[in-house]
């Protein structure tokens, strides 16, 4: 478990991973994808690449969406938060129970946002370091409220999914922790697009 802030991914393979995605959103940008249509989103080591890239990214992201993770290198945040992040709508969630990110690492990364200016919605779940039913029904919601203006109401979360949106898992998210549980090479993290 992640319990200790000594414990968190390698800055340097953070770093990485997220200039690759800031990369990959430019190259949305530029074949048309506006930014402020495309929302951010990860879990567990995911949750670290996204919220580190979508923090610093230039052009203002419709949302940053994190579940059961925590901040890489947090000393950093308020010098390094770009201007664009500072309107940046952002959920966290956590699982109470979580063991493998504990979750005083989600409460740490709560309390960062909230003293760098920002104010990120909380959501706790009775769960492990898991997805819940619950949890799928407030992103639905989150969603809808941050990209459903361009469409018209949704009967379940599959609607954000399908056309006009799309959810593009980024498999290029390598999960750097030593102790990582995730698969290798992979973590969980991905964009929503409309």
């Amino acid at each position: 478990s992640f319990e200790d802030p000594a414990d968190r991914a390698v800055e340097s393979h953070v770093r990485e991973s997220a200039d690759r995605i800031a990369a990959l959103l430019d190259q949305l940008v530029t074949e048309g994808f506006a930014p402020e249509h495309i929302v951010l989103t990860g879990f567990s080591q995911g949750g670290v690449i996204a919220s580190f890239t979508a923090l610093r990214y230039q052009a203002k992201l419709a949302g940053l969406l994190c579940m059961s993770t925590y901040l890489a290198a947090p000393e950093q945040l308020v010098e390094e938060m770009s201007e664009a992040a500072r309107a940046l709508p952002i959920c966290y969630m956590h699982g109470i129970y979580d063991d493998v990110v504990s979750l005083s690492m989600g409460w740490d990364a709560k309390n960062r946002l909230e003293a760098a200016g920002l104010s990120p919605e909380w959501h706790e779940y009775p769960m492990r370091h898991e997805i819940c039913r619950p949890q799928l029904d407030e992103i639905r919601r989150w969603l809808l409220a941050r990209l459903g203006a361009w469409s018209r109401p949704a009967d379940t979360i599959t609607a954000c999914i399908s056309r006009p949106f799309a959810f593009i898992p980024l498999a290029m998210c390598p999960a750097h922790h030593p102790t990582s549980r995730a698969a290798p090479g992979l973590s969980r993290c991905g964009l929503w697009l409309r």
